[in-house]
């Protein structure tokens, strides 16, 4: 996508404010995260990968052929990346009902007011095939939430109203470093 794209959503995102009336509406209710098809098919990939290195671990296990150092590492980066930061920073479920945002992820669940953010940012994210958006809630300064389009199917309505309730606070830069450092302080 090219520079014209993101002025686009830039200008849409501040300009644009969602219909007053059908934010009424979504007030009167909660909000509550749906999973998209890739967040399944994220899940089934963790799953998939750790059966497969088990499998493989216990198969050179039985022939004696094991690399106990580098399989363990190399298995131990993938699981913990997937699930420290794909599936805890990503594939969350999400509610956000009378100003309180709460996020809940492998079990932890935490609970804002939204009116405390300083705002949000979003970031385009590139694939092959597609491009998709981050919403980030900022807390004095820091990145407090991750709601990605990729992962929640009705990422529209969030994005709406935060964006009706919340002050933009620009783009973020995405790149997967800087993502990976960010898993960490979050």
């Amino acid at each position: 996508m090219g520079l014209t794209h993101r002025y686009f959503c830039l200008i849409n995102t501040i300009y644009n404010k969602p219909n007053t009336t059908s934010l009424l509406k979504l007030t009167m209710k909660a909000i509550k995260s749906k999973f998209s098809i890739a967040s399944y098919l994220t899940i089934a990939g963790v799953v998939l990968i750790i059966v497969s290195s088990v499998l493989t671990i216990v198969t050179q296990v039985n022939d004696g052929s094991l690399d106990l150092i580098g399989e363990f590492i190399v298995f131990g980066w993938i699981v913990f990346y997937i699930i420290w930061w794909e599936v805890r920073n990503k594939i969350i479920v999400i509610k956000i009902h009378e100003q309180r945002i709460t996020v809940k992820s492998l079990g932890i669940t935490k609970s804002y007011i939204l009116s405390n953010f300083d705002g949000y940012k979003l970031a385009e994210v590139h694939s092959k095939t597609k491009s998709y958006e981050h919403l980030y809630l900022f807390k004095n300064g820091k990145r407090m939430v991750l709601i990605s389009s990729f992962y929640i199917a009705n990422y529209k309505q969030f994005k709406d109203y935060i964006v009706y309730e919340s002050t933009y606070l620009g783009i973020e830069p995405y790149g997967f470093i800087n993502e990976f450092v960010q898993g960490f302080k979050q």
